[in-house]
């Protein structure tokens, strides 16, 4: 292979893969960015674990509010220990995660709470205002755009919403 296409390669793999380890983001966008495709955001936390004395299931709320034109959403997000848990079974990590599934095409913005206090993740919601910051990615904001779904068939991202 000629020598310029090469190194033209290696650019094109190299630089996303770079971008996206970049430290200077808050998060991570993992999945296809597509309508009725799960979305993933991954953050840097507090690193802690399931037996920490200061509980991440219970004494961290983190919840990320989704906007698209006139939709919004809140979505509660979650301690993920090592973010692949599942496959490591890690009880520490500081990866902390959100899910969402866009139900529209076109750009949608983020913004984040994460708050710690005692027991404040099965805290009422009207009691959050006075919730104290967990600093880290709280009051991050971005934006990521969402394409066309190109599933056909019986797979239900074509499909949409299931009722």
């Amino acid at each position: 292979m000629h020598k310029a296409l090469k190194r033209t390669l290696s650019l094109f793999i190299c630089l996303p893969l770079c971008y996206a380890c970049s430290t200077d983001s808050p998060v991570t966008i993992e999945g296809e960015l597509k309508k009725w495709h799960r979305v993933t955001l991954v953050f840097d936390g507090p690193e802690t674990s399931e037996m920490a004395e200061q509980n991440p299931f219970l004494n961290y709320r983190m919840d990320v509010t989704f906007t698209n034109g006139s939709e919004k959403f809140l979505v509660p997000g979650f301690y993920a220990a090592d973010g692949n848990a599942a496959e490591t079974s890690a009880d520490g990590g500081n990866k902390w995660m959100v899910r969402f599934t866009p139900n529209q095409q076109g750009e949608w913005t983020y913004q984040v709470s994460f708050k710690q206090g005692e027991n404040i993740a099965v805290a009422e919601t009207a009691g959050l205002s006075d919730a104290q910051s967990a600093g880290y990615f709280d009051g991050a904001t971005g934006t990521f755009s969402i394409a066309a779904s190109d599933k056909t068939g019986l797979d239900n991202r074509a499909q949409g919403r299931l009722e």
